[in-house]
């Protein structure tokens, strides 16, 4: 069976898979890579830019601003915008990347059998709990 790259979710897939044969690849080099393919042409140069941080917060990789920059530099369609523009567009697509960034402070509450009742992470905007 064929992927469809024109689903999103499927997009993520692919470049999961680059990045995890290749985790240092750089953003630019994967970002014209996917604007080279004949199924993602119907994607803007901006969007494939957001599927590629989707894929480094899924895979919670290190994603670096200057990098995003370049990247974004790289394109045709973006390059001739102006710096805020550029600016709010970069702040706009690493906005999913630093909310999903977890603190490493835990909490645990134990039974007086031993075994864990609950067990939270802290988030910048929430809680989890499992």
């Amino acid at each position: 069976m064929e992927n469809n790259y024109q689903n999103p979710k499927d997009t993520v897939v692919l470049i999961k898979g680059q990045l995890m044969n290749n985790p240092k690849r750089s953003i630019s080099r994967l970002f014209t890579k996917l604007r080279g393919y004949q199924r993602l042409s119907n994607y803007g140069d901006l969007y494939i830019l957001f599927l590629i941080v989707s894929a480094f917060t899924e895979l919670k990789m290190k994603l670096e601003r200057n990098q995003l920059l370049y990247a974004y530099n790289k394109s045709a369609e973006l390059k001739d915008n102006s710096k805020n523009t550029k600016e709010a567009d970069i702040d706009q697509l690493l906005k999913p990347y630093k909310s999903t960034e977890i603190q490493y402070s835990h909490r645990q509450k134990t039974t007086a059998n031993g075994k864990v009742d609950q067990f939270s992470i802290n988030n910048y905007s929430q809680n989890v709990y499992a």
